[in-house]
């Protein structure tokens, strides 16, 4: 009886101290984000004080850099915060993938080319390379910048690299 009680003991003992899934991934880290976006604009008609200024294309997002901090939210998921110099908080829960984690969609304001800021929404996966992170970001959305214009990104290419403190 008292080999069998020290057993289970020591079990509850290691399962006390066992790590939850998300540590290979939490801390402070460096990181930077750049790529571009593929923007739609449609209008009936484009006006011509638009026209010049607004086109469908491949547009160049201002590349942002800061500290990410990452922590735990439960055994499997984690809330990853995004903090820009100079620039906004951007917080995404995430989840955990069996070679990374996903960060679930989380909405921002985001200036793309000329027009004036507005909102996007991005997701995106997370892959361990090395000690550093590489995160692909999605950025989705559309709306009216003007009566009568309307724009949606059709496309992204978007990478943020994370190394740890």
């Amino acid at each position: 009886m008292k080999y069998g009680m020290g057993m289970l003991l020591s079990v509850f003992a290691l399962a006390a101290c066992s790590k939850p899934a998300t540590a290979p991934y939490e801390g402070s880290y460096t990181f930077k984000t750049s790529g571009t976006v593929t923007l739609e604009v449609t209008a009936d008609p484009l006006p011509e004080y638009i026209d010049p200024i607004v086109k469908s294309g491949i547009y160049d997002l201002t590349p942002e850099s800061g500290r990410m901090d990452i922590a735990p939210d439960g055994n499997d998921t984690m809330v990853v915060s995004l903090n820009a110099l100079g620039g906004d908080v951007q917080v995404f829960k995430a989840e955990l993938l069996p070679d990374g984690f996903r960060l679930l969609p989380s909405v921002r304001t985001l200036r793309i080319g000329v027009l004036p800021p507005g909102e996007v929404t991005v997701s995106g996966t997370a892959r361990r390379v090395g000690d550093e992170l590489l995160l692909d970001l999605e950025y989705t959305g559309e709306r009216d910048v003007v009566s009568g214009v309307h724009t949606v990104i059709t496309d992204s290419d978007v990478v943020c690299w994370a190394k740890k403190n």
